[in-house]
């Protein structure tokens, strides 16, 4: 209804629209005779412009609405807002356009232009519907109206930090048409903050299914693409994708050099066969100009990767073959998925192994890590039996403040596809196990353990899980959904000697503690309960070693969340005195309230 009071104002400006009826017809719509100015016209089309663009977490706020009633319409500002704020405004915008062409179903516009965008940062995503198991392949939108612009235009386009990853400022021009099915683009970008230019030819249509796409993207050092990446130096670069023709046999060729060098190139192909989409990729090249120095003898001058993949019309996908090789890595197999996405078939085989027998460092973040070898292997197929294994192995791995000779790990279990469900038992080996801050004193060189995993559709169950180590046995279950962990583990030391380096100071005794209840590691949001015992307990203090001394129970709850963090000492007691109270923590006030009990005064005095 509101759309329709809006084309009913342009109704009364459309050719044919009778001349002795629009005066008072407008009075009637406007509440004012048509001699006042554009803006009281304006501002009852502006109420109802944002009130039928606006919507769930969009808010659209338009001031200074012009040319309601005429082929050209300005308006001063747009801004779009959500939950956080405005994202996107626009400012000083012109749209020349065929008003009469509405009600023939088309938007057919002369010139889209703005003299200033500016984006921000992109808006929050609200929630969508789950997608479906059936594979839709590719379409373009089928509008209501076809859409025509023969003309986009903005002067200047500001782009936060939040949006690519590094701020820029743009121009934009360019042509828009989506009608019936078919699509078709032509945009060029040219940053006006530095050297550099994208441009866009492309165009699709559904019935055909041909496309064409010619997209290329040249900038100077320091450039938005080299930023992203993160490209060593910030490197000038040169990428391109172009390819023409129908889904059904269309190729692209893709190239990036960097400072006017080749650095990866290769093709991908789409064609159709026995009911599927196929989609074939080979690229390969020499990368190490644009990997970090101190990864280039991982990926060496050569590095390929090639992959097919089959994407049928029930929704199965079915990947026939991949591998990714490189100097000092190969990675290689072959998976199928059900509709639903549950795993059919399995087959990956990777390693690790430097070629001159020395450690190889892998590419990964944070402190210098490598290893002697590493090995992975994980088969499954559906058709054979519904039994799955994997093994993962690390030979002489090093890391600042960590070192082992041996970290294996084997797994073996079930894939249920019609329930869906996922069991597994795993079962790991730490071996020669070193570090700098006291853990490896703690537990020892050596450990080993067990869990079984379980997936029924709902949360990631973990039951059974053991840990044994030196002096230290520990035990549980926890289940994961989403963020948020629920655990209920129990640890029992018997030498808390062991514990003094990992801890800071002097330790020795017994303890045991269980630990029940939720956590959110994202959130840092818990719900927590400890509850402990120990036996001849001493902290290196005499007074503190006194009272503990002998048997000692500890029994406390902790709780973080929006209000603040919470905290309540039910118990702590010993032979020679108890303690009990509550905390409260929160910015502006905080309270506490502790009751003890000394048996014998001259422990401490």
């Amino acid at each position: 209804m509101r759309w329709l009071a809006i084309c009913v104002a342009l109704v009364a400006a459309t050719p044919g629209f009778a001349q002795d009826d629009r005066p008072g017809f407008l009075e009637r719509l406007f509440g004012t005779d048509t001699a006042d100015s554009d803006a009281e016209q304006g501002t009852l089309l502006e109420r109802l412009i944002e009130d039928s663009l606006s919507g769930a977490g969009r808010a659209v706020t338009i001031t200074g609405f012009r040319g309601a009633l005429s082929g050209q319409a300005t308006l001063e500002s747009l801004t779009i807002s959500d939950g956080d704020g405005v994202w996107l405004s626009m400012t000083d915008a012109t749209l020349d356009w065929r008003r009469a062409a509405l009600f023939a179903g088309a938007l057919d516009v002369t010139e889209l232009s703005a003299r200033e965008i500016v984006l921000s940062r992109l808006p929050v995503s609200e929630e969508t519907e789950a997608p479906t198991p059936e594979a839709r392949g590719f379409r373009l939108p089928e509008l209501p109206v076809s859409v025509e612009i023969d003309r986009i235009l903005a002067q200047r386009v500001e782009l936060g930090e939040p949006v690519l990853g590094v701020a820029a400022e743009v121009s934009l021009d360019g042509s828009l048409s989506l009608a019936d099915g078919n699509g078709a683009a032509d945009i060029d970008v040219t940053r006006l903050d530095r050297p550099g230019a994208i441009s866009l030819d492309a165009s699709f249509s559904n019935a055909t299914e041909d496309l064409r796409l010619d997209l290329s993207m040249i900038e100077a050092e320091g450039g938005i693409l080299a930023t992203i990446a993160g490209l060593p130096g910030r490197p000038s670069v040169d990428f391109s994708v172009a390819g023409e023709g129908p889904l059904s046999d269309f190729s692209a060729d893709i190239r990036l050099a960097t400072n006017d060098v080749e650095r990866l190139s290769g093709e991908i192909t789409v064609g159709t066969v026995e009911n599927a989409r196929r989609i074939v990729a080979s690229l390969g090249g020499d990368i190490t100009p644009i990997v970090a120095p101190q990864y280039r003898t991982f990926f060496g001058d050569e590095l390929t990767f090639d992959a097919e993949t089959l994407v049928y019309d029930d929704g199965r996908a079915v990947v026939p073959r991949f591998s990714l090789f490189a100097r000092e890595l190969a990675l290689f197999g072959a998976m199928e998925f059900a509709a639903g996405g549950m795993p059919e078939k399995i087959d990956i085989t990777g390693r690790v192994a430097p070629e001159t027998g020395e450690m190889a460092r892998l590419p990964i973040p944070g402190p210098e890590t490598r290893v002697a070898r590493a090995n992975l292997a994980v088969t499954y197929d559906a058709v054979q039996s519904e039994d799955w294994r994997a093994v993962i192995r690390l030979d002489d791995l090093s890391r600042e403040g960590l070192a082992a000779d041996e970290i294996a790990l084997r797994a073996t279990g079930r894939i249920r596809a019609a329930t869906p469900a996922v069991s597994g038992d795993i079962a790991f080996e730490l071996g020669g196990f070193e570090t700098t801050d006291g853990l490896s004193e703690a537990i020892g060189s050596d450990a080993t353990g067990t869990a079984r995993i379980d997936w029924a559709g709902g949360p990631v169950v973990i039951e059974d899980f053991t840990l044994r180590a030196r002096d230290l046995d520990a035990a549980g279950t926890a289940s994961i959904e989403g963020a948020t962990v629920t655990t209920d583990a129990n640890m029992t030391a018997n030498r808390l000697t062991n514990f003094a380096t990992l801890a800071g100071r002097p330790l020795s005794g017994r303890a045991t503690l269980a630990i029940s209840g939720d956590f959110n590691p994202l959130s840092q949001v818990f719900d927590l309960r400890a509850r402990g015992e120990t036996v001849d307990l001493a902290i290196g203090d005499p007074r503190a070693d006194a009272i503990l001394s002998g048997n000692a129970r500890l029994d406390a709850t902790g709780i973080r969340d929006t209000d603040g963090l919470r905290f309540e000492l039910t118990t702590l007691e010993s032979a020679a005195a108890s303690l009990s109270g509550q905390a409260s923590l929160r910015s502006g006030g905080s309270t506490a309230a502790l009751n003890g009990r000394l048996n014998e005064t001259s422990l401490v005095l």
